[in-house]
């Protein structure tokens, strides 16, 4: 499954809600969760939830990179990006922060280090 229920739940609910159905059918609930249980859109998904500085912080943590070492790149405190760390795995409903790396979320790298400690916390 490349990413959990309750946010496979939340997208259906956010797509429907575009899509102004307030009452779907079983069948329309289904379409959309198919549609959905890509693993493209859980990285879209996942990305409009996440800062830019936790983005960057998966993704370096994705390649390998201690917090101490990230927070060196980033000109911040190890204590924020392990708390970014904490964030990003209570969002995407996570137990571990290898699970999110799993789910792909960290394939891009962010355009610029300064990018991501632009970024408001």
């Amino acid at each position: 499954m490349p990413y959990s229920v309750n946010v496979q739940k939340e997208m259906t609910k956010s797509v429907l809600s575009l899509l102004s159905i307030e009452h779907p059918t079983t069948r329309q609930y289904e379409i959309i969760s198919t549609i959905l249980s890509t693993h493209r859109t859980s990285e879209l998904y996942a990305n409009s939830i996440l800062s830019r500085r936790q983005r960057a912080c998966l993704y370096w943590t994705a390649k390998g990179m201690t917090a101490q070492q990230i927070a060196i790149l980033l000109n911040l405190q190890e204590s924020t990006i392990i708390s970014f760390k904490r964030e990003v795995m209570k969002k995407l409903n996570c137990k571990r922060i290898s699970q999110a790396v799993h789910l792909g979320l960290a394939r891009r790298e962010p355009q610029s280090h300064h990018e991501a400690q632009n970024d408001e916390l």
